[in-house]
């Protein structure tokens, strides 16, 4: 998998061959939860990013597949850049957050 070191150090951990070999994992949910500082309008083909937020999570998809799990559409905030955000931004992305941990946000509150 493409992720930064310590959530690969996580997956290696949580992911083993025993557990996915036990099937302890099938049809469980694999909920992603991200926070971008760029604006999800940059993760397109166009923008700057040069990939769609879709696309760079293709080998996550890869991993629930594996495991015979459900991939849920990814909560995504975006648009943190440090110091460039108000507490208005963070207040709304912590509703949206626990919305999600609520299982009352709708699909159109993903932001992907």
């Amino acid at each position: 998998l493409n992720v930064p070191p310590m959530l690969k150090a996580y997956i290696d951990i949580v992911f083993s061959h025993e557990l996915v070999g036990s099937g302890a994992l099938k049809g469980k949910v694999l909920q992603l939860a991200l926070s971008a500082s760029t604006p999800l309008s940059e993760y397109s083909k166009q923008g700057a990013i040069g990939y769609s937020m879709d696309e760079i999570l293709t080998p996550l998809k890869i991993a629930a597949n594996y495991c015979e799990m459900e991939f849920a559409v990814p909560f995504v905030s975006s648009g943190f850049e440090p110091g460039e955000f108000g507490d208005d931004a963070v207040e709304a992305a912590a509703a949206r957050f626990g919305k999600l941990l609520r299982g009352e946000l709708g699909p159109d509150e993903y932001q992907i």
